[in-house]
């Protein structure tokens, strides 16, 4: 798959067994472990796989496994657990308010793996929250978060329209959330997220119902989100991709589909043979 660096989304070796050890059961977890603890330094770990520890911990703590380390790690876990709770309250404020004002909703990423897939709000650390809503409500959901007090980080939003997907806003303490008016930057037809609202799936955030993707496109997100360069080695996709799999039934004609209208199946392709 080509030369990995430590900005790739392709995980290293040492990545790969983290990604074991948190992910796998039994004597392989265990063995992955081991492995990763004697070749990494983890005062000198990267984000990437900081964002892996809540996870880990978990697992390991499933397994009975006693370890210094272990410690460390339940720091990451609380610190997550933490910083979800603020932002699935600030999620659900935010979505009652564009309910409130006839915009429908959608949760996107972290939001939407958490309750549907990994099912604890400690385990899958994010930094913003991400709201979809339909492309023709995009300028006033626009409209009601900068009435809110959120700022967007672009000034030409009714240009950004129609040549992105996408627009982060932060309020005055800097948190931030990222509006989407389609799912994906590499699908931006008018009609582009017409067939994954059709095929939505209920959720419900802090008791607001919302709706996320199903099965079969969230795994397709992930997958296309997950494999491209990225700032933060951004291989937590894997994670991601595993923990759908492992939890539910894929449509995996869906899939195959969604791919081709979309134009994705070389990335998808990528993805899966790694997976």
């Amino acid at each position: 798959m080509g030369k990995v660096n430590n900005r790739d989304c392709w995980p290293t070796r040492e990545q790969e067994l983290l990604l074991r050890a948190a992910l796998l059961q039994g004597k392989d977890a265990i063995a992955a472990w081991e492995e990763w603890k004697l070749s990494t330094d983890i005062e000198q770990i990267d984000l990437g796989s900081e964002r892996l520890f809540p996870l880990l911990y978990h697992n390991l703590i499933t397994h009975g496994i006693k370890d210094p380390l272990i410690d460390n790690l339940k720091t990451f876990y609380l610190r997550t657990w933490r910083r979800n709770q603020l932002l699935f309250y600030r999620t659900a404020t935010l979505l009652e308010l564009f309910h409130t004002a006839g915009i429908q909703t959608m949760v996107l990423k972290g939001v939407a793996l958490t309750v549907l897939y990994y099912k604890n709000i400690s385990l899958r650390p994010m930094g913003d929250a991400d709201i979809l809503v339909r492309v023709d409500k995009a300028l006033e959901a626009i409209g009601l978060l900068k009435k809110l007090g959120w700022t967007p980080d672009s000034e030409s939003l009714e240009n950004l329209i129609s040549v992105s997907h996408a627009v982060e806003f932060k309020n005055v303490s800097g948190q931030a959330v990222d509006l989407h008016w389609h799912v994906l930057h590499e699908s931006r037809r008018a009609d582009a997220d017409d067939n994954f609202w059709e095929k939505a799936v209920p959720v419900s955030i802090n008791n607001v119902l919302t709706y996320a993707l199903n099965p079969a496109d969230q795994l397709l997100h992930v997958c296309v989100h997950g494999v491209k360069w990225n700032d933060v080695p951004p291989f937590h996709w894997v994670a991601d991709a595993m923990t759908i799999i492992n939890s539910t039934q894929i449509d995996w004609n869906r899939l195959i589909s969604q791919s081709q209208g979309h134009r994705l199946v070389l990335p998808i392709r990528y993805a899966l043979n790694y997976l």
